[in-house]
């Protein structure tokens, strides 16, 4: 009863064969993912407008643009050159202009 509240993911009987074990960690590792996507379907509605950075330009929630974002926030905190590729229309003014933004190391009288 007490293992049942557990919520286990599975169990294994002795002797433990390693077929066994790779696929209770698979099963456990399929569940707490299902599990995690659960809990974030079930949190309250974010408009897209807002769930972008703050003072970022970029609109969108979607895990392309959400990686997109925290890889500007890297990015911007350090003093590398970054060079943005892209098709013609794809956005990069915008992500240089993020950088920009988000950069400590920008003129003082730029800061808005």
């Amino acid at each position: 009863m007490r293992a049942k509240m557990t919520r286990p993911y599975g169990f294994l009987l002795k002797p433990f064969r390693e077929k066994d074990i790779l696929i209770a960690l698979d099963v456990a590792l399929y569940m707490h993912m299902q599990d995690g996507e659960l809990k974030l379907k079930n949190k309250a509605p974010v408009d897209p407008l807002h769930k972008a950075s703050a003072g970022s330009n970029i609109i969108g929630d979607s895990k392309a643009v959400l990686l997109l974002l925290s890889n500007i926030k890297i990015v911007s905190q350090s003093e590398v050159a970054v060079l943005i590729l892209g098709e013609s229309g794809t956005g990069k003014e915008l992500i240089a202009q993020n950088i920009h933004k988000q950069s400590p190391a920008r003129p003082s009288h730029l800061l808005r």
